[in-house]
């Protein structure tokens, strides 16, 4: 048995040594030259003072190697101490951009072995692949001098299900270098039982008005994860923190996690909001972004971005759907979208207001959007919203579109994904609104709103 196939046990999981398999050296100390080309090759590398020695994530304590020396690991086979065990958990990053579709096979003593498929982000671009959690985000690295370099980079969590009736022998790692392993976990077969499912107050079900909807769960200390665009949650989903504002028709998922237990079921529970028939807001005498472009054709007046940037014409169209209502977008090349300002509403009582929006250069949190109302008052809704390219699942935001592209300043497309947000706030009906000023931002755009 090699050194590599040594584990310790830290509660529910092993720990798997790396250090008689590891050949990359991902980790240096500030200030110090990062040796032998680094975690990416091009010297640059994690800082041992923002990873610590260790690193808690999904219940598991996982080891991290020393600094300046070989202490990950990849495309290379790890020995694993034998056993039976439920799942392998794995802490690491993809280098020199996003690597879809890597193969991580784990041998059993038979002979056997089992594959699995899993992308991998690059540590400066997380793309929440599906079965990635982001771990630890980082303010900076290490550069191959030893400074830093002040942005932020990702370590990620993935976790494969294992058969326990089998013992296990080794991991072999995807067969590039740009797949690399900090630490692994392996998880004993015996399973710890179910939290509790999360149950919604009021209930599921067909409704008149907004619903402020509360989440919770029977098993003490458990955290709730949810989702509103009818994907399956995870703990990787939005974390449930207050009331979630229901506005339009809407289908609630939601999942409950606890130390000592696994997840729970999923619940799942539809919300039909009749209001009327949805009024849309005219943009047309607030618009000052330039947010919509045609393929092929120069971005005029900075974009959506202010760097020229903007979405295509050709993947939104003129309207679109989501939570039950129809959104109008305006023309392209044209001043079609709204950021900083403050939109006339039509005059009327509402239950909820909708948005389609973004946010740019960085996702931006606890941004406030004031309706005004016709007697003087007001409310404010604080939100957070994801950058257009890198979706955060804040609270309150769903996906309302997937894009594949984008339209780069000369009109040719930049072929990565990026995303359209939908918000809903609830109104007092009571009221006659007059108005809604955006957050004092030009990097929050909004594109398209609704009354109902």
């Amino acid at each position: 048995m090699t050194s590599g196939s040594y584990g310790i046990s830290t509660g529910g999981a092993t720990v798997v040594a790396l250090a008689g398999s590891a050949n990359v050296v991902g980790i240096g100390n500030n200030g110090t030259p990062v040796p032998a080309g680094g975690l990416d090759g091009n010297g640059d590398a994690c800082s041992a003072t923002l990873l610590g020695s260790s690193l808690g994530w999904s219940g598991n304590t996982y080891a991290f190697g020393g600094a300046d020396v070989a202490d990950a690991v990849s495309n290379t086979t790890v020995p694993l101490p034998a056993g039976n065990y439920s799942a392998i958990s794995l802490l690491g990053t993809a280098v020199h951009g996003n690597q879809a579709n890597q193969v991580f096979t784990v041998n059993y003593a038979d002979g056997t072995s089992v594959s699995f498929t899993q992308s991998v982000s690059d540590w400066y671009t997380p793309q929440g692949y599906a079965g990635e959690s982001a771990v630890l985000a980082m303010p900076y690295r290490l550069t191959g001098s030893g400074a830093a370099d002040a942005r932020t980079f990702s370590v990620y969590g993935y976790s494969f299900a294992l058969n326990p009736a089998k013992t296990v022998t080794s991991l072999t790692l995807p067969k590039t270098r740009n797949v690399v392993v900090l630490a692994i976990d392996l998880t004993a077969a015996v399973a710890p039982p179910p939290a509790a499912a999360p149950s919604f107050k009021p209930a599921p079900g067909t409704y008149g008005t907004a619903q402020s909807v509360t989440l919770t769960s029977s098993t003490s200390g458990a955290s709730i994860y949810y989702t509103t665009d009818g994907s399956a949650p995870t703990p990787s989903s939005s974390l449930y923190t207050a009331p979630i504002v229901v506005g339009s028709s809407t289908t609630l998922k939601a999942i409950a996690t606890a130390n000592g237990y696994s997840a729970s079921p999923v619940a799942s529970g539809t919300y039909v909001i009749n209001t009327g028939s949805a009024i849309a807001v005219s943009l047309t005498s607030s618009a000052n972004v330039d947010g919509i472009a045609n393929n092929g054709a120069p971005v005029p007046n900075g974009g959506l971005d202010g760097s020229s940037d903007a979405y295509s014409a050709t993947l939104l169209g003129s309207a679109l759907s989501w939570g039950g209502n129809t959104y109008l977008f305006g023309g392209a090349d044209v001043a079609d979208a709204a950021s900083n300002t403050t939109i006339p509403l039509p005059a009327g009582n509402y239950t909820t207001l909708s948005l389609l929006a973004t946010a740019v250069r960085g996702n931006l949190t606890s941004q406030a959007f004031t309706v005004n109302y016709s007697d003087g008052t007001s409310a404010t809704f604080t939100q957070s919203l994801s950058d257009w390219y890198t979706p955060q699942n804040y609270p309150g935001e769903s996906r309302a579109l997937t894009m594949a592209y984008r339209i780069t300043p000369t009109g040719a497309l930049d072929n990565r994904t990026f995303y359209l947000y939908g918000y809903a706030f609830a109104l007092n009906p009571a009221k006659t609104v007059a108005s809604l000023t955006l957050p004092k931002t030009r990097n929050v755009i909004v594109l398209a709103a609704d009354l109902h």
